[in-house]
């Protein structure tokens, strides 16, 4: 594919930069950094323009705290609401140009993708696969915080050729530290996927793997068998290893054991989510907090653990069940419960 020519012009503009600042303030207009921004938001925008076009533009710092919830604890470095809005304003000039890059079965932070539809594909591809075939899932050691800021560059050059953009890209995605991209910035989303973007073209086009899917850096495969997915996964080690990156664990197994991908538990013949959700789900009903339920209850509902969550909320939290929207009581309902 040809690289991408001067695509400043299409960030550094007032047009541009009021659409980012409402992609931007979707969901945060009660936040105080962005209400103050929008109290002043002509002079805001125009003033985010002129540093832009002058080359006088730098973020601020970033918020930085850890959040602990979930397998690891994760260091947030959320940026200023004037920095999210560039942010905005770059991704939707740059998205385009990789997401056609990217191979089918990338499914995170991608429009119309997610766990549900890469859900679907690996529970498609095990009904598919040969009942004596295996499954190998691969997950990345420290992923955002080992990316080469160094080699992310040079694989943003390979599609984009105007410096102005790919300066602004690096300015954006810095980190004190000497590796590593924020966890919590918008472009991280798209940076990670370009990054591992070569992986996956490596494992569907080189290793010839057919049922091949990731999602950020969890990559899971169907192996025709244990002798073909170990030999896979020596493959992919030296691939990882031309990135800076290591394996953290793996995991090869019969496809009869099922597979956990994407927080679902997986086999050909059914999909339950992981007795994580469960738990978060059952301690946010203790609490009364039906946001957080509303939340794992979209994850489960279209797996087998839907119906029984539903009968336990039911049964044991009937004001919060009543308080559930319609299309959750009505699919309940619909299941027999």
């Amino acid at each position: 594919m040809r690289r991408a020519g001067d695509l400043y012009g299409d960030i550094a503009n007032t047009s541009a930069l009021l659409a980012a600042y409402v992609r931007a303030s979707d969901r945060k207009r009660t936040h105080r950094a962005c209400f103050n921004f929008a109290r002043n938001l002509g002079t805001n925008i125009f003033s985010l323009e002129a540093e832009l076009l002058s080359g006088e533009y730098c973020p601020r710092p970033c918020n930085r705290f850890w959040v602990t919830e979930g397998r690891k604890p994760r260091l947030i470095e959320a940026p200023a609401f004037r920095d999210l809005v560039v942010q905005h304003a770059v991704y939707a000039a740059i998205a385009p140009i990789f997401d056609r890059r990217f191979v089918d079965t990338s499914f995170a932070c991608r429009v119309g993708y997610g766990t549900h539809r890469a859900g679907d594909w690996l529970q498609a591809a095990m009904r598919r696969a040969p009942r004596d075939a295996w499954v190998l899932h691969i997950d990345v050691r420290k992923f955002f915080y080992s990316i080469d800021r160094g080699i992310l560059q040079s694989l943003l050059e390979r599609a984009i050729k105007c410096r102005r953009t790919l300066d602004l890209v690096e300015l954006l995605a810095w980190r004190a530290e000497p590796t590593g991209i924020p966890i919590g910035n918008l472009l991280s989303q798209i940076l990670a996927n370009v990054y591992l973007n070569s992986l996956d073209h490596f494992c569907k086009r080189t290793l010839k793997a057919r049922d091949y899917g990731r999602y950020m850096d969890d990559s899971i495969m169907i192996a025709p068998s244990r002798e073909t997915g170990l030999q896979w996964l020596a493959a992919i080690e030296r691939h990882l290893a031309l990135l800076q990156l290591e394996i953290s664990h793996h995991s090869l197994q019969p496809i009869k054991r099922g597979a956990n991908f994407v927080g679902f538990r997986t086999w050909s013949s059914a999909r339950f989510v992981r007795p994580r959700v469960i738990t978060e789900l059952r301690r946010d009903a203790r609490k009364g907090s039906i946001e957080g339920v509303v939340s794992r209850l979209g994850h489960a509902r279209r797996t087998c653990s839907f119906r029984p969550l539903m009968s336990h909320l039911q049964a044991a939290h009937s004001d919060l069940y009543a308080a559930l929207p319609q299309g959750f009581r009505a699919a309940h309902a619909g299941a027999g419960g």
